[in-house]
């Protein structure tokens, strides 16, 4: 069966364009996926072999696995990891994240506020151990760090702060889904004698509305961090120390 992509074939082998093969699964639904192995020299953009999600709807690549191997979203700076409902449990990786932080794509850095300062001092005094009361993957008796965003949240608004302005409080809320099921087709011998019924396959199970609160940890914890700087600074000053930032 051949075809060619973006065409109404279900599925094309050897998709007819120069230097340019491809197997794509389409799905027939008006908000449908299309996915997509490709082979290419390059010469249409798409960079070598790939497994492509690609979206029918707006004629757009959604998530990629590039020539490289790389698992790349289909745009910059446009996908999550995982969400705030459906979380990743760990990630294990040989060095930390690479948050971007270019100049040329921020305002001036500004001062903290005294308020601010404050603050960051009463955050810093509610890090703690803790244990977390339920987990699918991780030993509940392990000892962990940190705070609740709720009592941060309770911290910065007794500082006349709005907690909802700053990037390190995060908070986010869904609504319920309804389960999300495939049938499939009955099968039959070759004397028309039925096999296997029809079944019913569960792609996703139903979920409740809901809500959780989340850190940007290393956005928090700078705040701290500028805060106990403030204190050193005042510490040094008292004391004739000659590195003072004022």
């Amino acid at each position: 069966m051949t075809g060619t992509i973006g065409s109404t074939a279900t599925v094309g082998f050897s998709v007819s364009a120069a230097s340019f093969s491809a197997i794509a699964l389409r799905a027939t639904g008006a908000n449908g996926r299309e996915y997509r192995l490709v082979s290419t020299d390059d010469t249409n953009g798409l960079g070598g072999s790939q497994l492509i999600v690609y979206n029918q709807t707006n004629n757009a690549v959604v998530n990629r696995c590039d020539y490289s191997y790389n698992f790349v979203p289909g745009g910059d700076n446009n996908r999550s990891l995982g969400t705030l409902q459906a979380r990743w449990s760990v990630v294990y990786a040989g060095a930390g994240t690479i948050n971007t932080s270019d100049a040329r794509e921020k305002t001036p850095i500004r001062p903290l506020t005294s308020l601010e300062k404050a603050a960051g001092l009463a955050l810093g005094r509610e890090l703690g151990g803790f244990h977390f009361l339920s987990s699918t993957s991780m030993d509940t008796s392990i000892e962990h760090i940190g705070m609740t965003v709720q009592r941060a949240i309770e911290i910065l608004e007794a500082h006349d702060l709005i907690a909802s302005n700053y990037a390190f409080v995060v908070h986010e809320s869904w609504p319920a889904t309804p389960e999300v099921t495939w049938q499939t087709d009955p099968e039959y011998d070759l004397e028309g004698n039925l096999i296997r019924p029809p079944q019913t396959i569960v792609i996703e199970p139903a979920k409740p509305a809901g809500d959780r609160y989340g850190f940007r940890m290393d956005q928090l914890l700078a705040f701290v961090m500028r805060a106990i700087c403030e204190q050193v600074d005042l510490f040094l000053s008292a004391n004739g120390g000659a590195e003072s930032a004022g």
